[in-house]
């Protein structure tokens, strides 16, 4: 089903063209005025000024090329604004091919992408902290929303696990195990490492990184520890192979818990393959050169307006760095995947690094012209101080810990509202809504801000909240259930005037057109600020309407076979944003 925004705007560009104006700029939108019309085109207003023409002449000679339509009504009011108003008949067929379409109205597209969607990028040995949050959920978001779409999406997570933190852990490790640094290899065998715990680590790269900086020395040696790494050593690799398969089994579990699901569990050091000759191809052909004997691509354009510094490809001591395994991914995932997009999902701060990373595999040639390359940049998880989400003494906020503190939070709450749940349904149930809280609450910002997490706020069952769309949810199925209890047989379609639940069916009609365009632009927030304003409207029926005494049969069918479609959507839309709609509440 075509949305209703691009049938409109396909009329009315249509329109301008026909009139002899240039309807390259020309569109429609959502009213700003709903009690007057549905939608909008302000264009010929945008035109008048250009062409010295009266914008109510310009919008007359549309309207009267348009005149009556099938589907809606056309006013033109001053000073020139033409508005669309549907027609009831419209809107219930429409309704009514959403009811019997599994997909609800959303037509695949004609050409399916191959999408390969970079996120996640935890490091190995440290535990996932609560910065990890939105790189998970806003590319686990969009990621399904693109399977919905019908695109073939492949999520990587892309480990960590090559550069100098694995230099500072496996330095660390020796200094506080002898025997790691002097009897590694017995006799030709290697001991065992199983007193290397994934406690461990988490403990140890903190007290590392704080070494290096401020003894040189120790620095010194895990800088080399990591180039030995790279090329090849075997004590060191055996050692990185026990942290590496430690770290992701815990990731696994911990990534489990969220609902977070990679296709792919891809590392750093799997590119290494295609470094050396990655570097030779880039010198042969000119692209790099050698500056104070590191291996440099000059990446900045004439048009730019900042700077934009030198690619480092290879640092002097011919180590790999972040840009060198990004570049040699690229290439990994050209030979193996051939992908058509690869969206990466990272901190804001890194966006001069991924320009860099960007240009120079454009100018290298390594990827092929027809495939995108985009940069989402997010925002940090801050307190109420605005600083960085922290513990309550300071220390940097573990995930598991922050999620345990929600569902607390959420179990307070359930405590209160049912006191009839068994302890074992209360705890499922407030995990279920807790983790869908702290999604939400994510999704529901826009991605490139930071924003402020609030446990009150986040939890609560009212406003634009998780809770609040799973509690819509809940109670449509409550209703539901009642409903199959009567002796009403209910239909497939709706037959009654729809003016009792026209708002709630106009939205309902913005779906396939709302979560094409939050693809396209790469923003939950239009699927969150969606479905709030679609579980508001489906509430203020259920508290207007008592459905299940209603006399009038047909309304009453109509009124519950348009929430059902309500639900359908809502469901559609927390498992796009990962929420988990629980039987209870």
């Amino acid at each position: 089903m075509k949305s209703i925004i691009n049938l409109l705007n396909q009329i009315v560009r249509e329109a301008f063209y026909i009139c002899g104006y240039d309807n390259t700029n020309v569109y429609v939108q959502e009213s700003n005025r709903p009690d007057l019309c549905d939608y909008q085109c302000n264009s010929a207003l945008l035109l008048a000024g250009k062409l010295n023409k009266k914008p109510i002449d310009i919008g007359n000679e549309i309207k009267e090329y348009i005149k009556e339509n099938v589907h809606f009504s056309v006013k033109l009011v001053k000073p020139g604004f033409l508005n669309f108003k549907l027609k009831d008949h419209f809107i219930r067929n429409c309704l009514n091919t959403m009811i019997k379409d599994k997909n609800f109205g959303v037509c695949y597209p004609n050409m399916k992408k191959k999408i390969v969607i970079d996120y996640g990028g935890p490091n190995i040995a440290k535990p996932l902290h609560v910065g990890h949050l939105r790189p998970a959920i806003i590319g686990e978001c969009l990621k399904r929303m693109g399977v919905y779409l019908g695109h073939h999406m492949i999520g990587d997570v892309h480990l960590g696990d090559w550069g100098l933190p694995i230099g500072l852990v496996i330095n660390e490790l020796m200094e506080m195990f002898p025997i790691i640094k002097n009897e590694l290899i017995i006799k030709n065998v290697y001991i065992s490492l199983d007193f290397i715990t994934v406690d461990l680590l988490e403990d140890i790269y903190p007290i590392a990184s704080k070494k290096s900086k401020t003894d040189e020395n120790y620095k010194a040696k895990a800088t080399e520890i990591t180039l030995e790494l790279q090329n090849g050593n075997e004590k060191y690799k055996y050692l990185w192979e026990h942290i590496v398969n430690l770290s992701v089994l815990d990731l696994k579990k911990n990534y489990k818990e969220l609902d977070i699901n990679f296709e792919l569990w891809n590392k750093e050091s799997d590119s290494q393959k295609y470094v050396s000759d990655m570097v030779s191809y880039f010198l042969e052909h000119k692209y790099a050169y050698i500056s104070e004997e590191a291996v440099v691509v000059d990446v900045k354009l004439p048009s730019d307006s900042r700077d934009i510094p030198p690619c480092i490809v290879l640092k002097s001591n011919k180590a790999s760095i972040y840009t060198t395994t990004e570049l040699a991914t690229i290439i990994d995932r050209v030979k193996h995947i051939n992908p058509d997009e690869i969206i990466y999902v990272v901190d804001n701060r890194q966006e001069l690094h991924f320009e860099q990373v960007f240009r120079c595999a454009r100018k290298t040639h390594i990827i092929p012209d027809n495939t995108k390359l985009v940069f989402v940049g997010f925002g940090t998880v801050n307190g109420k101080d605005g600083k960085p989400y922290k513990t309550r003494d300071g220390g940097t906020m573990r995930l598991n810990s922050l999620i345990n503190e929600v569902v607390g939070e959420v179990r307070e709450v359930l405590q209160h509202r049912r006191n009839d749940l068994l302890i074992s349904e209360q705890k499922e149930i407030a995990k279920d809504i807790a983790i869908s809280a702290i999604k939400y609450g994510d999704l529901s910002n826009r991605i490139s801000k930071d924003y402020i997490f609030e446990m009150d706020k986040f939890t609560s069952f009212e406003g634009n909240t998780g809770p609040y769309i799973l509690y819509t949810a809940v109670r449509i199925n409550s209703l539901y259930k009642k409903f199959t209890k009567t002796s009403i047989v209910l239909g497939d379609e709706i037959s009654y005037n729809i003016s009792d639940f026209r708002d709630l069916a106009l939205q309902l009609l913005k779906f396939n057109g709302l979560i094409e365009k939050a693809f396209e632009d790469l923003n939950p927030q239009i699927l969150t600020s969606y479905i709030y304003k679609l579980a508001t409207l489906v509430n203020n029926i259920y508290h207007s309407e008592n459905i299940i005494l209603l006399s009038d049969v047909s309304k009453k069918c109509d009124l519950m076979n348009v929430l059902l479609l309500s639900n359908n959507i809502l469901e559609v839309c927390s498992s796009i944003l990962g929420m988990k709609i629980p039987s209870k509440m």
